[in-house]
């Protein structure tokens, strides 16, 4: 009985102080970053047909996100983010924004967008969350956030996977090497 009692309040408390607020929470599947300064940052929430994209744009990325989280009718919370694709224009020290300064996910793996910038890119492909994920799951060795600023750290250099559009698809094109300055 006492646990029974327990329980039930347990769920009456959960469900009166987290459940209306969770209700306009939009996860961030998807981060795109383009540019060294300023930076836009574009944010995909959702799934497929549900899925929203907002961009932004910041003195650098944690300003970005800041604006980011304040767009919509809900607010975007970028504490799941499972990868995080750069544009052309974006520079190494993003990465480590994003590391120091957000909680996007240290698991989040790192993607170069083919040509022009992420938010092309994520705005033309069809379910880039779920696609990105499935490239990950058929074996593509994106390096996560963690792995890439540690080995930009270490060796100056990291390689990643660079994504283009076929047929409104992201796939695989190939790899380059990010420097702590500049692309190669």
């Amino acid at each position: 009985m006492k646990k029974t009692l327990i329980l039930a309040l347990a769920l009456l408390f959960l469900a009166g102080c987290g459940g209306r607020e969770l209700a306009n929470v939009s996860l961030v599947r998807t981060l795109g970053i383009d540019g060294a300064g300023p930076v836009t940052v574009t944010a995909v929430a959702g799934v497929e047909e549900e899925r929203s994209l907002f961009h932004c744009e910041g003195e650098d990325v944690v300003a970005a996100q800041g604006t980011l989280e304040t767009l919509g009718t809900e607010r975007l919370a970028v504490t799941h983010v499972g990868q995080v694709v750069l544009g052309e224009s974006a520079t190494a020290r993003a990465l480590w924004d994003e590391v120091v300064h957000r909680d996007s996910g240290y698991g989040a793996t790192v993607w170069l967008a083919e040509q022009g910038s992420a938010y092309g890119l994520l705005s033309e492909a069809d379910d880039p969350a779920g696609r990105l994920k499935h490239l990950e799951e058929s074996g593509v060795a994106a390096p996560s956030l963690l792995e890439a600023v540690s080995a930009l750290t270490r060796d100056g250099k990291v390689t990643v996977p660079v994504v283009g559009l076929r047929g409104g698809e992201i796939q695989v094109t190939g790899e380059r090497e990010l420097y702590v300055d500049k692309w190669s």
